[in-house]
């Protein structure tokens, strides 16, 4: 037996499309919920893209201007700095990213009810923010090329050599392919696309001693704060007012870097992603 019915916030009656569709198939009930929003459609490469961000652009141009305004003379460079950003899909991104930014870093706070808990307990909030600054990052490059580890392996241009006979054979492949398609590549790309003093500035506060450091290995060691607290619960310690000495294995790390530093990067990343190119409009340090 099968009843389909549509019903919205207004009643039964409408147009079906645009209302919620409730399917029951035996004893088993699936709802698929259409939520309205105001979107326009734009065409690229043939296909059908929802850009409900540009479709409210004078909304989210004030959020994304107030996140970024330091960065412009004014209102009117920002919206120049805007209208140069190629494409609607583009444009739209760049309008969730800052207005995002906006909601969950700057503005986002973590706290107790109970005033007292928050007394020495920064680490929390800076656990939600540090989350928040990576997931945005990997927003950026949604869309890219993806593979399975098994397309990848036997793809030519990747010359894996069959039979792998060793494990530690196969952990290189793997390591490989995490690379170009792994999570973790996006975050990569960001750090690796920053400016030379935006890297120098990471090389001095975050470091494993006794190492020549690249801005890919940090970059990598920055992300798996980010995976211990996705996958292990662990808060994101050592971003405070003071250095931090900690171990990743057997190596020591120093980590001079506080969150509002992560902020700066991402702020500066995420400009040079959409095409910044005028030199920062404010001491950035």
């Amino acid at each position: 037996m099968k009843k389909v019915s549509y019903i919205s916030d207004q009643g039964i009656t409408g147009d079906p499309e645009e209302m919620m569709k409730v399917t029951y198939i035996g004893h088993h009930e699936i709802t698929y919920i259409r939520i309205p929003v105001n979107y326009e459609l734009s065409k690229s490469n043939n296909e059908e893209v929802i850009v409900r961000y540009l479709r409210d652009k004078g909304v989210f141009l004030e959020h994304a201007f107030m996140a970024l305004q330091k960065y412009f003379e004014n209102k009117a460079s920002f919206e120049a700095f805007f209208e140069t950003i190629p494409t609607d899909e583009e444009k739209d991104l760049f309008l969730k990213t800052s207005s995002f930014y906006r909601f969950l870093v700057i503005e986002g706070r973590f706290k107790f009810e109970q005033s007292e808990l928050n007394e020495g307990l920064k680490y929390i909030d800076d656990s939600y923010k540090y989350m928040a600054i990576f997931s945005l990052i990997e927003s950026l490059y949604v869309g890219e090329k993806y593979a399975d580890l098994y397309c990848y392996m036997v793809t030519k241009r990747n010359k894996v050599q069959f039979p792998i006979g060793k494990k530690s054979d196969l952990k290189t492949v793997y390591e490989k392919y995490k690379e170009e398609y792994g999570a973790v590549r996006n975050a990569l790309k960001f750090f690796d696309k920053l400016d030379d003093r935006d890297k120098d500035k990471i090389f001095k506060k975050f470091r494993i001693a006794n190492e020549s450091n690249s801005i890919i290995d940090l970059a990598k060691h920055l992300y798996q704060i980010r995976s211990d607290f996705v996958h292990k619960a662990k808060f994101v310690l050592g971003f405070g007012a003071n250095p931090s000495i900690g171990r990743i294995g057997k190596k020591i790390l120093v980590n001079n870097l506080q969150i509002r530093d992560l902020m700066i990067f991402f702020e500066h990343g995420l400009l040079r992603h959409f095409g910044f190119t005028n030199p920062f409009y404010v001491q950035r340090w």
